[in-house]
């Protein structure tokens, strides 16, 4: 199962409360973070023209809400790449057991025809029940694919090899997973969080503030949190994404 991030702002109350140790020591206090923002904020409200203090402390609230998402959003999407090896060595184990196992099942087959043929010769048939190793052994066989499917299962679907996924498809659950691209050197995260805060901007503003204007409030909001985004990379990455979602309703129309 998939969950959009957008689906992960509306649902989650507060992020605070989800993310862990390390990206709370990424994110600094609230107060720190409102004063890297707050000549940013202070160009919104020159254009904005009159607000009200509520008003301004919510939205403060939600952009310190916004890079905590940013933190937890990231950690997760390099927590799925890192986990990937450990994931395909426990899968490659899992592996080399069931062919361990569909070797004694061949050899107790073999076994059975010799036991077969002392019991042509006289041998009372129940003097040896080869029967219940070979109920264990298949019980262990269905045990051991379960378990590698499970390991494919947990591997982020965009990370999967072709094997990977026919593995997957054969676990009965369906782990839910992030829907965001986890490959090395994406950047969409910054562009999720970029729409989000461009939403949280006109709600704010009342569309009362420039494009111009969003685009470099945008790129202080991630100088605020420690990265270099311009203005005009602000207003690609949204441009893109609104040609994405413009795509995607013309293929669902």
């Amino acid at each position: 199962m998939k969950r959009s991030a957008s689906q992960l702002i509306l649902s989650a109350d507060g992020f605070m409360g989800i993310i862990n140790d390390e990206e709370i020591k990424r994110l600094e206090g609230e107060r720190q973070f409102g004063d890297k923002l707050r000549p940013h904020i202070k160009q919104l409200l020159v254009q904005m023209g009159g607000f009200r203090t509520k008003r301004l402390r919510e939205f403060a609230s939600r952009l310190y809400d916004l890079a905590a998402l940013m933190f937890y959003l990231e950690n997760t999407v390099s927590m799925n790449r890192r986990t990937v090896p450990s994931l395909r060595q426990s899968k490659a184990r899992y592996h080399r057991a069931l062919i361990q196992v569909r070797h004694s099942l061949t050899h107790l087959v073999k076994a059975g025809k010799i036991v077969q043929m002392e019991i042509d010769l006289g041998l009372k048939k129940n003097l040896l029940d080869l029967g219940s190793p070979r109920s264990g052994l298949l019980r262990l066989e269905k045990e051991i694919m379960r378990l590698e499917c499970m390991m494919a299962a947990l591997i982020k679907p965009d990370l999967r090899t072709r094997k990977e996924e026919q593995s997957a498809a054969l676990f009965p659950w369906k782990f839910e997973h992030l829907d965001l691209p986890a490959n090395e050197g994406s950047n969409a995260v910054q562009s999720l969080v970029t729409e989000l805060l461009e939403g949280e901007l006109k709600r704010f503003t009342g569309n009362k503030v420039s494009d111009q204007g969003i685009y470099r409030f945008i790129s202080g909001f991630f100088g605020a949190v420690g990265y270099s985004v311009t203005a005009g990379n602000a207003k690609t990455m949204l441009y893109r994404s609104r040609a994405r979602e413009k795509q995607s309703g013309s293929l669902s129309g």
